[in-house]
């Protein structure tokens, strides 16, 4: 019997009848079969929901787990990642970041060619 805790769900993903869980830190997934699409879309929103709730109480106030878990192609997939968008105030900052990161390297399949950047 294998214990996975919804706190470690990756990614919830189903196509078809077949509902998949990515557990974080996990070289194999979970696959169950629904008897319909319908039912394996039901089950994703249910997993989606309880580990939504689980996951929430360990993370800063603000973040939106849910809206996490709802993104994906067509509401099939989806991973705890989410983009937003930065004032442009932080430009500034943020370059000086990447100009003070960014190493200028030469590879021996250039042999003395313009390096692109």
């Amino acid at each position: 019997v294998a214990v996975l805790p919804l706190a470690q769900l990756e990614e919830v993903a189903f196509e078809g009848k077949t509902l998949t869980l990515h557990m974080r830190g996990q070289k194999v997934s979970l696959q169950a079969r629904a008897e319909n699409e319908h039912l394996a879309a039901k089950w994703a929103s249910a997993v989606k929901a309880h580990a939504g709730r689980a996951i929430s109480k360990s993370l800063p106030p603000g973040w939106d787990v849910q809206a996490m878990l709802s993104s994906g192609v067509g509401g099939s997939a989806a991973k705890l990642v989410n983009k937003e968008q930065l004032p442009t105030s932080v430009n500034p900052s943020f370059q000086k970041l990447m100009d003070h990161c960014f190493v200028c390297k030469t590879t021996k399949d250039r042999r003395g060619k313009v390096v692109p950047m």
